[in-house]
């Protein structure tokens, strides 16, 4: 049979698509198997097709070749799966360690200086600023009831929008 290069070339293109028909492979089978010289950029094909030929010829698949399949498919799922479970354990343990090396020397240098109530090599830089205690009591309600004032204004701001809420929620219901 003679055969056009192009043609070939097309069908080849078409079949790794796969687009091809059955009819359109059966050309492609014949091609490579009764062409005397084919071309080097076929030799993929070619190759497939002698293969699929001689298998074709020999039988089906061996018996237990599905099962091979599956096996080696569960093999290598469970192995990846493996590995990332590890470097995840892995990760946690590493982490759990420092956590527990860190707390472990904060409390050793809390202990060790309980008496004075700071971190060990540091020295107390903290000074009364009032002498009177009662000045200091003053001053320090002052600054509470500072902060209470800005608060109960923020508070005032969220009762509006409550009431904004109650208004949607009522028109919401009326809609039903």
């Amino acid at each position: 049979m003679d055969y056009d290069k192009h043609k070939i070339a097309a069908l080849i293109d078409k079949f790794w698509q796969g687009e091809s028909s059955l009819k359109e492979e059966k050309v492609l089978e014949e091609y490579f198997l009764y062409s005397e010289h084919v071309p080097a950029e076929f030799a993929d094909a070619e190759r497939y097709f002698l293969v699929r030929r001689e298998r074709s010829q020999n039988g089906a698949l061996p018996a237990d070749f599905e099962s091979n399949l599956l096996d080696k498919i569960d093999e290598s799922e469970s192995r990846g799966k493996g590995k990332i479970v590890n470097l995840t354990f892995a990760w946690k343990a590493a982490a759990a360690m420092i956590i527990l090396a860190l707390t472990a020397g904060l409390w050793y240098q809390l202990q060790d200086n309980d008496t004075s109530g700071q971190l060990a090599g540091t020295e107390s830089t903290v000074d009364d600023t009032y002498e009177d205690p009662r000045a200091a009591f003053e001053a320090t309600k002052e600054a509470l009831f500072m902060m209470s004032s800005k608060f109960n204004e923020g508070s005032s701001e969220m009762m509006k929008i409550k009431k904004f809420d109650q208004a949607q929620n009522k028109i919401k219901t009326t809609e039903k």
